[in-house]
Parts: C-alpha cells; structure tokens; sequence
C-alpha cells in the first residue's frame, strides 16, 4: 500500500499555517501529515472515496470537513495547543445522501428561452439519483 493508500486522492489542503498536509483518498480514508511533528495520521471512515474535503481555523482548532462517493459528511476537530493536545475529534458524522448515490452529472438539458431581446439558450445539467 502506498502512503496515499490503495488508489491516491482527490483532494488535499494544507491546515494549520502549512504544518498540516490533509488529503482525501479513495479508500475512504482521509491522511494527516503533520510536518512538525513528523507523524501522519489516518482517519477512517466509510469505504467509499473522499470526493472533497476542507480546512478552516477555528480558534486554537483546525477543522476538517469531508464529504464522500456515498454522501457520508464527517466534521473533525485537532485542537492545536502543542504536544499535549488531543488527537482529531469527529464532530458531526452524517450521511446526507440517503439511501442512494448521486452520480455524476446526467444529459445535458437545453432550454431555449424567447425574451423581450430575442432568444437565447441555457444549458443545465442535473445529477442523476436512482429511486429506492
């Protein structure tokens, strides 16, 4: 297995005043390398791929959101008071997607629209959600 696991990532952002490298993976995974403390971090979730994540500070806190391929959103939580502090937190652990998995954007849907300046076209896509 590589440092990245199975398969890479998607998605990465540094945290903390560049001490933290956080990377999504495609093993449901999300990786914490710490460059000050020489440590990397892995913090499980389900099996499905990190689709996309983000970082803020909060305080004396760093904060991690994650959203993956089965809709599963996880909030974590470092609290960055030096060598004692405590490892990353979960703070909200939801699935938002339901019983079923978006996929990637269905067909193309193009409207034309007849206006008081003539006509022009919109193009949209929607995401396509199997019933249950």
């Amino acid at each position: 297995m590589s440092v990245m696991g199975d398969g890479g990532g998607f998605a990465g952002q540094f945290a903390s005043g560049g001490r933290r490298l956080l990377v999504g993976c495609t093993d449901g995974t999300c990786r914490v390398w710490d460059f000050a403390a020489d440590t990397t971090t892995v913090l499980t979730s389900t099996k499905w791929l990190v689709r996309d994540l983000a970082t803020a500070r909060v305080g004396d806190a760093t904060v991690l959101a994650s959203i993956q391929g089965d809709g599963e959103l996880r909030v974590r939580k470092h609290e960055d008071r030096g060598e004692a502090a405590p490892g990353w937190a979960t703070v909200v652990s939801r699935n938002v997607g339901g019983s079923s998995v978006a996929r990637p954007f269905g067909p193309v849907t193009t409207n034309w629209l007849r206006g008081s300046t003539g006509v022009s076209q919109t193009t949209s896509r929607r995401a396509i959600v199997p019933s249950s």
